[in-house]
């Protein structure tokens, strides 16, 4: 782990508030996010998996370009709105867009 995602974890389990939620599930997410595509990519590079090479490629083209920090800043910002209000699992999911 690099020195600058150690700061990150140190940060997040301070006593200061920010980070606050919305910004470690938005972070949560795009570890998530960067997992499927990794896995998506393998998958395709093989023909052991072939089966799965057609839900490999529509993980890859729907969510590729959405991986960046705008997108995660996006979320964050959306989910820190959220919080004042009554915040649920279905809103967090209409929020990421599931």
């Amino acid at each position: 782990m690099n020195e600058g995602y150690l700061e990150i974890l140190n940060t997040i389990s301070s006593s200061k508030p920010t980070p606050g939620g919305g910004s470690v599930a938005a972070l949560t997410l795009a570890h998530g996010h960067s997992l499927s595509v990794m896995v998506s990519r393998l998958t395709i590079k093989s023909d052991k998996w072939i089966d799965g090479h057609s839900v490999a490629n529509n993980i890859i083209s729907k969510y590729e370009d959405n991986i960046s920090i705008a997108y995660i800043e996006k979320i964050s910002e959306r989910l820190q709105r959220e919080r004042t209000n009554r915040f649920s699992f279905s809103s967090g999911a209409r929020i990421i867009g599931l």
